[in-house]
C-alpha cells in the first residue's frame, strides 16, 4: 500500500474517524462528571533517630540507620487508634456539622472515636516508602 492510497482511504473515511473521536471525547467527558473526585494527600516522614548508647542495638541497624523493625514500629504507632483520635481532636474533625449530622445515632458514642476508625479503616495508609528486604529504608509514606 502506497502513502497515496492510503490518503486516499482516509479522505473517503473521515466521517468515521471523527465521530468515533467525538464519541470517545464525549464519554470520557460525562464520565469525568458523574465519577466523584477523590483526592489523595501523601507525606513522606524520615525516621532519623540517635542510637541509645546504654542499649545494646538501640533500635539501630548497620551503618546507624534505623532497622526495618523500628520504622515499621513508628508505622504502627501513626497508624494507631490513639494517634488517630487526637488527629481528629486537633482538627477538630469532630465539630464540622456534616459529621455531626451523619453521626447522630447513639449518645453513648463518642464522635471523635467514630470518625477516627473511619480514618483507619478507610482513609489513611501508612506503610514504608520501601518495604523490601533488599532495600530498607528509614521514609515513611501516610497517604489519605
Amino acid at each position: 500500500m502506497s502513502l497515496n492510497q492510503f490518503l486516499v482511504i482516509l479522505r473517503a473515511r473521515w466521517l468515521i474517524a471523527v465521530g468515533i473521536f467525538v464519541a470517545v471525547v464525549f464519554l470520557i467527558s460525562f464520565a469525568s462528571l458523574i465519577w466523584p473526585k477523590q483526592y489523595t494527600a501523601t507525606a513522606s516522614i524520615v525516621i532519623d533517630s540517635k542510637s541509645d548508647p546504654v542499649a545494646a542495638g538501640g533500635g539501630m541497624g548497620m551503618g546507624g540507620q534505623p532497622s526495618t523493625t523500628y520504622v515499621n514500629t513508628q508505622a504502627d504507632i501513626i497508624a494507631s487508634q490513639r494517634v488517630a483520635q487526637r488527629v481528629v481532636k486537633t482538627l477538630k474533625l469532630d465539630q464540622q456539622p456534616e459529621a455531626r449530622k451523619l453521626w447522630a445515632k447513639d449518645a453513648n458514642d463518642d464522635i471523635s472515636v467514630t470518625i477516627a476508625n473511619l480514618l483507619l479503616h478507610k482513609k489513611l495508609v501508612v506503610a514504608p516508602a520501601h518495604d523490601s528486604p533488599t532495600h530498607a529504608s528509614n521514609v515513611i509514606d501516610i497517604s489519605v
